[in-house]
């Protein structure tokens, strides 16, 4: 089974070139080399900005993190570290899309084979894997398109292997990662949310909590109007504030559920957990339609360039059929005055 996965592997890569050589994967290289004395952090949001930058980013990403963890298991644990450090800042960074390529079953798989009997790898690398593997399934539990990430976990579970407990995942030093600089923090529509707020509240005390739920209401604020608006407006045909305040809307919206993520992973109430989990299906919902939204925006702007450039034509048709016309008939005119005339020198 092992050497029929890696056949198909070196043809993949016969196909699709060594994903290590890509620009992603260099810079992945880069920032994952066992030489560097700790995380080197400046380097782990470059490949974060890479990938929310490039239309392919998250795939070329995610191909190359396979590969540096393949090489490195077994042989090297402070690279094998550091790209798992790396794969976990680009899941709290890089949003939807490279969550997607995580999810992927195969992906997954490989996570697991990589803390095998084949590998044999130290405890810390199987906390760390196990941990994110928790981690995800925990945040993504409930969404269709990342189920496989919960799906793997219950199985792991049902098969009693151990995950970090809960408690032990918070003990260690939590990792903010600082935001990607090619994202701008957007100005809030309703409010800011306060984010030093939401990724404090690690164990949340009442006060915190009170602050949280405000904090909660300012993004529902957001969604509420967001949602009103791309029920109401018609796509192509919005007032041009309207249409900038919808942008500003998605940008907003988009950059609170960020912070959502973040914090479903750090928090330890169960209720408000739930609760972020909740919120951030709705999120997804009122993203998914201004997408739909986008598009018919879209559809209806070509067909009004399309039915211009046909009254255009239809228009220049016409005028020279006109002109065309009147030629024809300044022809015949001549025409009839020739026979006339011949019909007077030359009678019959």
């Amino acid at each position: 089974m092992e050497q029929a996965r890696e056949a198909a592997q070196a043809v993949s890569e016969f196909f699709q070139g060594n994903p290590l050589q890509t620009y992603v994967g260099q810079k992945i290289e880069q920032a994952t080399d066992a030489n560097h004395p700790t995380e080197n952090w400046s380097l782990i949001m470059e490949v974060c900005d890479l990938i929310c930058s490039r239309e392919d980013g998250p795939k070329e990403a995610i191909r190359a993190i396979k590969k540096r963890l393949q090489l490195n298991m077994g042989k090297n644990n402070t690279a094998v570290l550091y790209t798992l450090t790396l794969l976990e800042a680009c899941v709290k960074n890089c949003g939807l899309r490279f969550h997607r390529v995580v999810a992927q079953k195969d992906f997954i798989q490989e996570l697991i084979r990589l803390i095998g009997t084949k590998y044999d790898p130290p405890l810390l690398i199987q906390e760390k894997v196990l941990g994110l593997i928790r981690t995800w399934a925990d945040t993504f539990r409930g969404i269709p398109e990342l189920n496989e990430l919960s799906i793997a976990y219950d199985e792991l579970v049902a098969k009693g292997v151990q995950f970090p407990s809960a408690e032990e995942m918070q003990s260690d030093a939590p990792i903010i990662t600082p935001k990607p600089s090619v994202i701008p923090a957007p100005r809030a529509i309703v409010a800011n949310v306060n984010n030093s707020a939401l990724l404090t509240c690690y164990r949340v005390s009442d006060e915190q909590l009170a602050k949280l739920r405000s904090e909660l209401d300012v993004v529902n604020g957001n969604l509420a109007v967001f949602r009103e608006m791309l029920s109401e407006l018609n796509p192509g045909n919005e007032a041009p504030d309207d249409w900038a305040l919808l942008q500003e809307l998605h940008s907003t919206c988009n950059e609170m559920q960020k912070r959502i993520i973040e914090l479903i992973q750090q928090i330890s109430n169960d209720d408000v957990t739930r609760e972020l989990l909740v919120l951030n299906d709705e999120l997804n919902t009122v993203f998914d339609k201004y997408e739909r939204y986008v598009q018919n925006r879209e559809s209806a702007s070509s067909e009004r360039d399309a039915g211009t450039a046909l009254i255009d034509f239809s228009d220049a048709t016409s005028a020279n059929q006109t002109a065309t016309e009147a030629h024809s008939a300044t022809a015949v005119g001549f025409s009839d005055s020739t026979t006339n005339s011949s019909s007077t020198l030359y009678p019959v």
